[in-house]
């Protein structure tokens, strides 16, 4: 007995002075509780702990509300403040706590208390850097011709074709009653910045919140990071002539969630916080333009077996976004060609959009991360503009930058387009709709995933669009695609028409043109010449001159290498 009692005494002290050596300096800890015994909250009252909007987002899908759902239970949160602790947040789809303690006996009585299951330190106190600085290029010389479209997108059309999205902003698909909650290192300057004058005057941006607990506070300041302030541009920025974003009518949710000076564990834990925290305000929509795999503390560091969306706790919590009823965006990552040249955390969550980067002439950047997932999944899913892509920098001005961290939000910003136009579909129908417009999505590969989106296309096809009102009207691709020297169209009528065909490349230039007639009951196949036509991307446009019982057709069709 003697000797059992001196071992436990033995064993106490080592974990004291284990505990001794790391509470220093304000270390941080997550804390995993028991359960949510004796909560005040019940499932059958969720308005309390979410918005209406959560709630309706949950019920237009057929989500129930369950136990995940119920907040930490406040007792315990109090217990564990009454340790001298201090209590960051919580994480109720985890259950736990995150805390902040210098003393190593507070750390102890957190421990020792009955609700407490184990604790682990997720972030070690150190001296700041300097923030990030956006890598930026000479804003691009290159002439944008413009369309004939309700926005003057300047040189952000080309990322904005590239995706098909003109054609959703034409017909009113711009992101308009749909709220994107944005992750990110800060938002430098958003409330002056003029390419957000939109945002602010139509009280489009519905708060802002910081899960990071360093100041400054203010998400706006001039000395926390421009970053977001880039990505929110490629998304809600209005500056005509020189930037639209992919959706400049939704609403925003601005978080911060990433420290950008150090790079601990506790981003993820802020990361899940913050995502908790946006389904709790009835975003539709996250846009993460974040990813982890290595950290300041290399004990934390993942492994690249890991990218299975099942261990780290930003990708486990990127998938609770989806039971939710929530779309995750999020970045691929730029680590491509480097010693981790695979997608980071969480980019391997399953159920959500992986975005890689390309540039205008549609290859893969070379820092764009790639897949498979651990287990095998496709990943990237799909890819956007990463490259000299147009965005609104701290400074106040509008330029190009590199990175999956633009390639993200471009993409988030056409899906809350392409759910705006079908508000009734679940946000896995949106999200596979968008894999099966997209250009290799019979043939996905480890670079590209399964493309370049059409999110016309996409949208027609969760509408139930086909390019005909009967068997004898109808409009209809004849030739395959990716196409070589030629296009053809089956175009038919039950009545005389006078058809207008464009073929437009993705800078906006209608590169073909012709007006042809068509004779009732006579099917008729017409053929484009495309031989002097470089290969790429365009958008084959096929229209009747009438403004009832129109018959129309919109492709998005690439032309191979040669």
């Amino acid at each position: 007995m003697k000797s059992k009692i001196n071992i436990m005494l033995f064993t106490i002290v080592l974990l004291f002075i284990s505990i001794t050596l790391k509470a220093q300096n304000n270390d941080k800890y997550y804390i995993q509780l028991s359960d949510k015994n004796g909560s005040p909250y019940t499932v059958g009252n969720p308005t309390q702990f979410l918005s209406a909007k959560a709630v309706t987002r949950r019920t237009n899908q057929n989500i129930a509300i369950n136990s995940s759902d119920i907040p930490v239970n406040p007792s315990y949160i109090s217990q564990i403040a009454a340790t001298g602790a201090i209590v960051l947040y919580s994480i109720k789809w985890f259950n736990g706590i995150v805390i902040q303690t210098a003393s190593p006996s507070v750390l102890i009585a957190v421990n020792a208390l009955p609700c407490v299951t184990s604790s682990s330190i997720v972030s070690i106190q150190k001296p700041k850097k300097d923030f990030e600085v956006i890598d930026e290029l000479p804003a691009s010389s290159q002439k944008i011709t413009s369309t004939n479209s309700l926005y003057n997108y300047g040189n952000s059309l080309n990322q904005i074709e590239m995706l098909n999205g003109v054609c959703m902003h034409d017909q009113g698909y711009n992101g308009s009653g749909m709220l994107i909650a944005v992750l990110d290192a800060g938002f430098a300057n958003v409330n002056t910045h003029t390419a957000f004058d939109s945002l602010r005057n139509n009280n489009q941006i519905l708060g802002t919140k910081d899960f990071t607990f360093i100041a400054p506070i203010d998400l706006y300041s001039g000395s926390t990071s421009g970053h977001g302030t880039a990505v929110l541009g490629t998304m809600g920025g209005n500056k005509p002539g020189q930037l639209v974003g992919t959706a400049p009518k939704a609403n925003y949710w601005l978080i911060r969630s990433e420290y950008a000076p150090n790079e601990y564990v506790i981003e993820e834990y802020n990361w899940a916080a913050a995502v908790e925290f946006a389904d709790s305000v009835g975003a539709d929509i996250i846009n993460s333009s974040l990813g982890y795999n290595t950290f300041d503390n290399p004990t934390q560091d993942h492994t690249l077996a890991q990218l299975d969306g099942k261990t780290s706790i930003a990708s486990k919590a990127a998938t609770m976004c989806a039971r939710k009823g929530m779309i995750v965006v999020n970045s691929a990552g730029n680590t491509g060609g480097s010693g981790w040249p695979k997608i980071t955390f969480p980019g391997d969550a399953d159920s959500i959009i992986t975005v890689g980067a390309i540039d205008a002439s549609l290859s893969l950047a070379n820092f764009s991360s790639i897949g498979p997932s651990a287990d095998g999944r496709v990943k990237p899913d799909v890819v956007a503009k990463g490259v000299a892509s147009v965005v609104s920098n701290a400074n106040g001005n509008i330029t190009t930058s590199n990175g999956t961290s633009f390639s993200s939000p471009i993409t988030a910003g056409m899906a809350a387009c392409l759910w705006q136009a079908n508000p009734s579909k679940k946000n896995m129908e949106i999200i596979q709709a968008i894999k099966e417009s997209s250009s290799l999505y019979a043939t996905p590969n480890n670079q590209f995933g399964y493309g370049i989106p059409d999110y016309c296309a996409a949208k027609n096809m969760l509408l139930g669009i086909t390019t005909s009102t009967s068997a004898n009207n109808s409009i209809s691709l004849a030739s395959s695609n990716p196409f070589d020297t030629e296009i053809k169209l089956n175009i038919s009528s039950t009545s005389n028409r006078t058809m207008k065909i464009e073929m437009i490349d993705l800078l906006g230039k209608i590169v073909y043109k012709n007006t042809i007639s068509i004779s009732a009951n006579t099917p008729l196949q017409y053929a484009l010449n495309t031989s002097n036509v470089n290969s790429g991307v365009y958008t084959i446009r096929v229209s009747s001159n009438e403004t009832e019982n129109k018959l129309s057709y919109t492709a998005k069709l690439l032309k191979a290498k040669q």
